[in-house]
């Protein structure tokens, strides 16, 4: 019985070695978890940055304190023509200075007064607001006369409409312009904390804006512009930041706050949207240039006594425009200048954004469905 038993153990054992063979042979190997490497920061060059600020430096300035063709007196508005002349309000001297985008005068237009009859030549009282209209004129924002003056490109008067007011075409210190597609006038009312657009021709269209601190609201505005689809920016001075409307007053989303610091202000002044896509602000008493890209991100600045290759003591701007090629020219009020701003890298065109509906549930900025950014 033992030995019947014996042979029927070995025989089982026989019977099940090939498997037991075979799991010897190809054992399975469990994996061992590799650690993830370490990855070792790269350094950055402390001379790369960015942001504008490594994309714009100072380039020329030109003019003095004084009343010659070659001086200024506190110029405050700016604006380039797409044929590289340059048309500024000399405030002080209580006229239009035309000189080309290499600082070179041209002509001058304006005199201390009230008139502003057809043919003649016109009467300022302290402009502060100029614009190049396509058409080729000249509109002026006669901020203590509180009226609109058109002239023509002689240097003569061809209309004028204001008056002090709240009602529809008066003013309250009108200080800065821009313009639409169709040539309408969009004029920075900022006494009255509003907006009014008009034709070519003067006609009243509609206004919107109304004085306060809450989003959406104005205090004092000093700086208007409009981008490729015609959204329209502020610079909301008393407020201490830079906002962004629909062509209807919608308020789509703002930057900013008071103080020195990035992305903050203490008299935000003019501003305008580059060929390149970057938006540009002043921040007038900090002599600096903030930047925001077309997303209406702040991503820089640039200031004046930051620059090595600044001249002169620290500035006080206000208007500011730019150029087919990129160059941006600003008014320096304390030390009666023009200071132009030069790219210092190759810039390319701002890509044209098209509007996509937001449900008003999405948009946190109220922009009642048009882009928030």
């Amino acid at each position: 019985m033992r030995r019947t038993t014996l042979c029927f153990g070995i025989l089982i054992l026989l019977l099940a070695s090939p498997c037991l063979w075979s799991k010897s042979r190809h054992p399975t190997a469990t994996p061992t978890p590799t650690p993830s490497p370490t990855a070792t920061p790269t350094a950055v060059p402390a001379s790369v940055d960015a942001g504008p600020a490594s994309l714009y430096g100072f380039d020329q300035a030109w003019g003095s304190s004084g009343s010659s063709p070659f001086q200024l007196s506190q110029p405050t508005g700016i604006s380039i023509s797409t044929a590289g002349l340059m048309a500024i309000a000399d405030t002080g001297n209580n006229r239009i200075v035309l000189w080309d985008t290499d600082g070179k005068p041209i002509s001058a237009f304006g005199a201390w007064g009230t008139s502003a009859v057809w043919r003649n030549p016109p009467q300022f009282n302290h402009p502060e607001g100029i614009l190049i209209h396509p058409s080729g004129q000249y509109f002026v924002a006669d901020t203590g006369n509180n009226r609109i003056v058109v002239v023509d490109q002689r240097g003569m008067a061809v209309t004028a409409w204001g008056r002090r007011g709240t009602g529809d075409g008066e003013f309250d210190s009108p200080r800065a312009f821009t313009v639409g597609k169709a040539g309408d006038v969009w004029v920075l009312d900022s006494g009255n904390s509003r907006v009014q657009v008009f034709s070519a021709l003067g006609a009243f269209k509609f206004k919107w804006g109304t004085f306060g601190t809450d989003p959406g609201q104005l205090n004092n505005p000093l700086g208007i512009d409009l981008n490729l689809i015609e959204q329209v920016h502020i610079a909301n001075t008393q407020n201490n930041r830079y906002e962004i409307f629909n062509t209807d007053g919608t308020p789509v989303t703002y930057q900013g706050w008071m103080g020195n610091g990035p992305n903050q202000y203490t008299e935000a002044g003019g501003l305008t949207n580059t060929p390149s896509g970057w938006i540009a602000v002043v921040d007038g008493t900090n002599g600096r240039v903030e930047f925001y890209n077309h997303r209406f991100e702040y991503v820089g600045d640039w200031k004046a006594t930051n620059d090595p290759a600044w001249q002169g003591p620290p500035p006080h701007f206000r208007g500011i425009d730019s150029d087919q090629q990129n160059r941006l020219y600003i008014t320096d009020m304390a030390n009666s200048r023009i200071i132009r701003l030069k790219p210092l890298q190759k810039m390319t065109s701002a890509p044209v954004r098209t509007p996509t509906i937001v449900p008003d549930q999405q948009n946190l900025y109220g922009g009642q469905n048009f882009p928030v950014r």
